[in-house]
């Protein structure tokens, strides 16, 4: 079961993206594994920069809005954020935002509602990001979820 889920996983994603999640995952491990929490581990830059991007997710982020943020140039912010994540700003929203669109698609908002309240401009591109991030629609994201939740604990 595992295997058929990696699979499918890993057919449905670029190599970049699976190159980038992998890196980040690498990073993540190595962290655990020396017990550092992961916003402890990064620098005051990027530290600031998650925290932004945790509190503005929802509205139109930039690299040179984050950067202005954080009080550093953009360059910089863009180079140390992914060496520190193992990700680019974007794809770092743009997991923060699909995980917010998770919970709200839980929740029962409208999937409308759930794209603006997400910070995605467009209905087109939420639905590329989420099936980028998730391997299915959001349609078939609450199909699942209901199916877990009917089915009840193993």
């Amino acid at each position: 079961m595992q295997q058929k889920i990696w699979f499918e996983y890993t057919r449905a994603k670029s190599k970049t993206v699976l190159s980038a999640n992998i890196a980040g995952l690498y990073l993540n491990v190595l962290r655990e594994i020396r017990g550092e929490n992961k916003q402890e581990s990064f620098s005051e830059a990027v530290s600031k920069a998650v925290s932004y991007l945790q509190e503005h997710y929802n509205e139109s982020v930039s690299l040179s809005s984050c950067a202005v943020s954080v009080g550093v140039n953009s360059s910089y912010l863009s180079r140390i954020f992914h060496e520190e994540t193992g990700s680019t700003l974007t794809e770092y929203l743009n997991r923060i935002r699909v995980e917010k669109a998770k919970e709200l698609l839980y929740e029962k908002h409208h999937l409308k509602e759930v794209v603006s309240l997400c910070g995605f401009k467009r209905y087109s591109y939420f639905l590329k990001i989420f099936k980028e991030y998730t391997d299915m629609t959001p349609k078939e994201f609450l199909s699942r979820h209901q199916e877990i939740a009917e089915k009840g604990p193993d």
